[in-house]
């Protein structure tokens, strides 16, 4: 085939098409050389390389014919742009990435933070609470050695009282103050003297001699980052019962084993354990307390198989109650517990502990019965002189005189 000068400037203008510019444009340019043309264009071998060289693979195009399809565009742009493309999105989900780690971290050690607070806030109230409950252990042991009495007189004994290093080196990392103004100090202070009323907690429906007291302890712990104070505030009721609102008090083991019918109409209460079980029907109408276990078992020479009776409970049970115990001056075994009802000895102090608990010296009208006398009297309470003397003798069961 031969080439004449129309296709031989088309020849140049196609070459310096791809050696200035880029793929688009050689596109444009064989588009253009092919509407110019009417014969096959042959590219020298020559003019393919430099069209390698600058753009790859695109630039080796073998010759079409006129009105061929268009090439398309070299595939090394799309993958410059889709490059370009991938860079922006690892870098937008990377700042996402990074955001969201930066928030999990700061709200990671923000809880860190609150829990390290919180944790010296709760060392800071349990520390308060050792301090008030030390001080509720000192004025329920003095309260029993010698009644309100003993504990009021002690009071400024008890502000005193704080948890110390000599006990454990612990205590060394808190400081202590009432509240008020007083570091190194607990408040104790009493609020009522001795009201009969109704007794409160386990001790509901009976009444007895109230005093009550407010202990209050702050702490603070002295070697967290934060130091938070704590405070613990407890009302203490100190509560002189008269033993015969109960129906059946009893200091040591109770047992109604083998008993006739039996109906107890009356509040219960035992210092031990309490054993139940026989052929006959048992009632409890009141509430039945124990510091020990309420149970049925073998007793006395009765197996339990025969304790066929019924068993009822009207009011309510409880086992591990608090022990009634009596501020009679020494422990309170069952010898020591039976001389309330008894006469004072002579020379005993109506003030002593024993002597402020005997119902000899309580009781306003006295009658003592012998054998073959009867004398009755009245008397002021807790003092020994007699008012009066009505009863003086009597002999063979009918009055000698009158006074």
């Amino acid at each position: 085939m031969k080439t004449g000068p129309e296709n031989q400037n088309a020849e140049m203008e196609i070459t310096r098409g791809l050696t200035r510019r880029g793929a688009h444009a050689a596109g444009v340019l064989f588009s253009a050389a092919r509407r110019k043309l009417r014969s096959p264009v042959i590219l020298p071998e020559r003019q393919v390389q430099t069209g390698a060289r600058w753009f790859g693979r695109a630039a080796q195009t073998s010759p079409r014919a006129a009105g061929a399809p268009q090439p398309a565009a070299p595939s090394g742009f799309h993958r410059r742009g889709s490059a370009g493309y991938a860079l922006l999105t690892v870098m937008i989900f990377s700042s996402i990435g990074l955001l969201a780690l930066g928030t999990a971290m700061q709200w990671t050690n923000q809880s860190a933070m609150l829990n390290e607070r919180a944790t010296e806030s709760r060392a800071a109230l349990l520390a308060a609470e050792a301090t008030t409950e030390k001080v509720v252990a000192a004025m329920s042991a003095d309260f029993q050695r010698g009644g309100e009495t003993l504990v009021h007189a002690n009071t400024p004994a008890y502000t005193a009282l704080l948890p110390t290093a000599a006990e454990d080196p612990y205590w060394q990392n808190f400081q202590f103050a009432d509240g008020r103004g007083n570091n190194g100090a607990t408040y104790v202070q009493r609020i009522s003297t001795r009201v009969y009323k109704p007794l409160e907690s386990r001790f509901t429906g009976l009444n007895g001699f109230i005093s009550e007291y407010v202990i209050a302890s702050h702490a603070r712990s002295t070697d967290g980052r934060y130091n938070p104070a704590n405070a613990v505030e407890q009302r203490l009721q100190l509560a002189s019962i008269p033993v015969f609102q109960f129906a059946v008090f009893f200091n040591g083991l109770m047992e109604f084993t083998w008993a006739a019918p039996f109906t107890v109409r009356g509040r219960v209460h035992g210092n031990n354990h309490i054993y139940t079980g026989s052929s006959q029907p048992l009632t409890f109408v009141g509430d039945v307390t124990s510091v020990g276990v309420q149970t049925t078992r073998s007793w006395g020479g009765y197996d339990i198989s025969a304790f066929t009776g019924s068993l009822t409970y009207s009011g309510k049970r409880a086992t591990n109650a608090a022990a009634v115990s009596l501020p009679i001056g020494t422990n309170n075994t069952d010898a020591a517990v039976r001389e309330i009802i008894l006469k004072p000895p002579a020379g005993e102090p109506i003030s002593s502990a024993m002597g402020h608990e005997r119902f000899y010296n309580k009781a306003e009208l006295l009658i003592l019965v012998s054998n073959t006398t009867i004398t009755a009297s009245v008397k002021q309470p807790y003092d020994g002189a007699r008012v009066c003397d009505e009863f003086v003798t009597t002999a063979g069961g009918r009055a000698a005189s009158w006074v």
